[in-house]
């Protein structure tokens, strides 16, 4: 007699008919259903944390955009500044083509003299308090932004989807009641559920 054929106790199955039970079945395919649903909920995750960190903190984003804002503004400020410094500079270029005593008066600021003057030199003086001093504006640098590079994006995106992923596996692998079967009676009416 082979192994298959042998008579069995009543309570006892036999080894072959117990692996393929509906038991173990509907065991494989809840497994094989948490872990789908675990990775669809990782991949949504991380295609929702990958547009949620990129319109917020991306290179183009809505930090990034505040921050060419305020740039925008800066230049403006600057190009007034600007404005009002070359309308100046206009006016010393006209009245030094047209005011001689202005030209003089220039020219010895140069340390021109006339010829029948003479120049006496005076040591240990200091020179920056008469000299103007003229605050100049720093040049703003513009199209380079300060948001998240893409690939950083990427890796956080990652990263949350992995941790969706193994939230997920383990909260579908916790351990549930299971209701209990009804019990039949012997004459086949079913029992009441306690």
């Amino acid at each position: 007699m082979d192994a298959s054929s042998q008579p069995t106790a009543p309570g006892h199955r036999s080894a072959a008919r117990s692996s393929f039970s509906p038991r173990n079945f509907f065991a494989g395919q809840r497994v094989h259903v948490i872990f789908s649903d675990s990775l669809s909920n990782a991949l949504c995750a991380t295609i929702i944390a990958y547009c949620v960190l990129s319109f917020i903190a991306g290179q183009a984003g809505f930090l990034a955009y505040r921050e060419v804002k305020a740039d925008i503004i800066r230049m403006e400020l600057q190009l007034e500044a600007f404005s009002l410094e070359n309308a100046a500079l206009l006016d010393i270029k006209e009245s030094l083509s047209t005011d001689r005593d202005r030209i003089a008066r220039e020219a010895r600021s140069l340390g021109y003299i006339q010829p029948d003057e003479k120049i006496i030199q005076l040591s240990n003086i200091d020179t920056s308090l008469s000299a103007a001093n003229i605050e100049r504006l720093e040049p703003i640098r513009s199209g380079k932004s300060s948001g998240l590079p893409d690939g950083v994006i990427k890796l956080l995106s990652i990263i949350t989807g992995i941790a969706i992923l193994l939230a997920s596996l383990v909260m579908g692998y916790s351990p549930r009641k299971k209701p209990e079967p009804i019990q039949a009676k012997s004459d086949g009416v079913l029992a009441e559920n306690r």
